[in-house]
């Protein structure tokens, strides 16, 4: 079972290939903070109709919006700016693999394809996620081999990661733990039921007294102290 940390109160995702990427998408991350004001976006998702809020919609909108709505143009470039943009861009990775094939003389379809790029690019990413060095660092405040099943440093490894990524199933489920109180309970309510269903993901809260399991699907009540 995979433990997520959570390091922010609401993260937002979204994909987009621009212009001269050569085919590969750039990935963007918008990270909110508990108190970030989101009224921007159910005015927003109104506006336009779409009950998924895709940039590919708001981009040919974007000036009519403007001269429309100016208040909702001015309230959108606020929320946009509440947020911690992380963007993720494989290009100059795929780049410089390109250029090392070539220098090897290398044949495109015989010596390499495709997928050995993007291999490269995914393993590289990973490489520069903290993920990738969380254990090591945890493992220095207390020994990994006291859980079960027992956890492996190598097991966080890129090329490990990106192994147990594509050999996802429904047998696969995840976990996300968080301190037991009032706070915290709101935000795992904030989870729908339906999404810790198809993510197959367990909640936990964990506190001096024990820990509370919400399974998959399952609708999360109103915090009490017990």
């Amino acid at each position: 079972m995979a433990l997520l940390y959570p390091i922010s109160n609401s993260t937002f995702g979204d994909s987009r290939q621009t212009a001269g990427s050569g085919g590969l998408r750039k990935y963007v991350l918008a990270q909110y903070q508990g108190d970030a004001d989101l009224d921007w976006v159910k005015r927003l998702r109104t506006f336009l109709g779409p009950e998924e809020l895709k940039y590919r919609d708001f981009h040919p909108e974007h000036r009519r919006i403007k001269s429309s709505n100016p208040d909702l143009f001015k309230a959108i470039e606020n929320g946009i700016g509440q947020a911690t943009v992380i963007v993720i861009d494989p290009e100059p990775i795929a780049l410089n693999e390109y250029d090392w094939y070539v220098r090897e003389q290398a044949e495109y379809g015989v010596d390499y394809t495709a997928k050995d790029i993007t291999d490269i690019c995914a393993i590289s990413l990973l490489a520069g996620t903290p993920i990738a060095y969380l254990p090591e660092k945890l493992d220095i405040f207390g020994s990994m081999s006291a859980t079960y099943p027992a956890v492996r440093l190598s097991g966080f490894a890129p090329e490990e990661l990106l192994r147990k990524e594509r050999a996802w199933s429904q047998q696969m489920a995840y976990g996300l733990a968080v301190p037991d109180t009032r706070e915290w309970w709101k935000q795992l309510r904030k989870i729908p039921p339906a999404v810790t269903a198809r993510l197959n993901l367990y909640l936990y809260s964990v506190g001096e007294g024990g820990v509370t399991v919400h399974r998959p699907g399952e609708e999360i009540a109103v915090w009490r102290r017990v």
